[in-house]
């Protein structure tokens, strides 16, 4: 019987992705420049490397600087939340559950920013599913998830899976 744990990875999602979408139009995360930003990149992508015992077990060295330049090229125009989630996509192509972006230990300017869901989604082999919800929304518990916005939950889990350090499908 197959069971993937996604409880922590939605958690995640949620917190990157779908718990910031009320404030993005005010979000004040950051007040980096393009130049900042950018140089933190370069940091991240050279001290990785010289860090990490093997961190191209799961991506190739060429694979891994291409994103890093696809990011480079894409921070003048991105949001701030949005650099973040591709700071985040960029640490897990290397496929480890240690090695990532730790939305909860921004600094506080950027955790004041983040709004979050009173729920818990687990994923059994019939499908995605609420597993805790505060009392308020208590109907909602054991309800099965067929979209989250305007995506379908199958495609909510691949993109969780693309910004979200997993070692394997278990996390």
């Amino acid at each position: 019987m197959f069971r993937y744990n996604i409880s922590r990875q939605v958690t995640v999602l949620l917190s990157v992705l779908f718990l910031i979408a009320p404030s993005w139009s005010v979000y004040g995360q950051s007040k980096l420049s393009v130049e900042q930003w950018q140089s933190d990149l370069t940091y991240l992508a050279t001290r990785l490397p010289v860090v990490h015992p093997n961190l191209f077990h799961r991506v190739s060295r060429t694979e891994f600087d291409a994103a890093v330049e696809r990011l480079r090229r894409r921070i003048p125009e991105l949001e701030p939340h949005q650099i973040l989630v591709e700071f985040a996509r960029l640490t897990a192509l290397i496929g480890e559950v240690h090695t990532g972006i730790m939305v909860h230990r921004q600094p506080r300017d950027v955790l004041a920013t983040l709004h979050g869901f009173p729920i818990r989604l687990y994923l059994y082999e019939d499908g995605l599913f609420v597993q805790a919800v505060d009392a308020a929304n208590a109907k909602a518990a054991g309800l099965r998830v067929l979209r989250i916005g305007n995506v379908d939950a199958t495609e909510a889990l691949r993109r969780v899976g693309e910004i979200i350090p997993a070692d394997n499908q278990c996390g």
